[in-house]
């Protein structure tokens, strides 16, 4: 009696071929979709948009908030630089695509990133954790 059961448990936890490339198919999709997660946010009181790709692009959905500039703080390898956001972009991603207007700035090569913006006074950290394996930008960066 005891050998039936073992039996009909082991039936029943044995996956067919097809389950098995279906569940590896969905998990891959799942997680390359993952790879390319964007982090939006808002500066409500300024109606500020951002969207931060990663740490290789940002957009934005004004120029300017009070006057002041929007700009990219990138980290080049070796400092931090300032770089306008004035690109006028065509992105039609979720995040984006319901912005009257949408300008980005983009890393000029693979050994920089984007490690937030700011305007005036204020400093906005990326979020993405590809962020974090760049230094903090201080002092009178801010």
């Amino acid at each position: 009696m005891a050998d039936k059961q073992v039996d009909d448990i082991s039936k029943d936890r044995n996956i067919n071929r097809r389950t098995m490339i279906r569940a590896i198919g969905v998990t891959s999709v799942g997680l390359s979709g993952l790879a390319g997660v964007a982090s939006a946010g808002e500066v409500k009181e300024k109606g500020l948009l951002y969207n931060f790709y990663g740490c290789s692009q940002v957009c934005v959905n004004k120029k300017k908030v009070d006057g002041k500039k929007v700009k990219a703080v990138v980290w080049t390898g070796k400092d931090f630089d300032y770089r306008y956001i004035y690109q006028s972009s065509n992105r039609n991603d979720p995040p984006v695509r319901d912005w009257k207007n949408v300008y980005c700035s983009a890393v000029k090569n693979s050994k920089e990133a984007i490690v937030g913006i700011r305007f005036g006074h204020t400093f906005i950290e990326n979020p993405n954790r590809c962020a974090q394996n760049y230094p903090k930008p201080g002092g009178s960066i801010l």
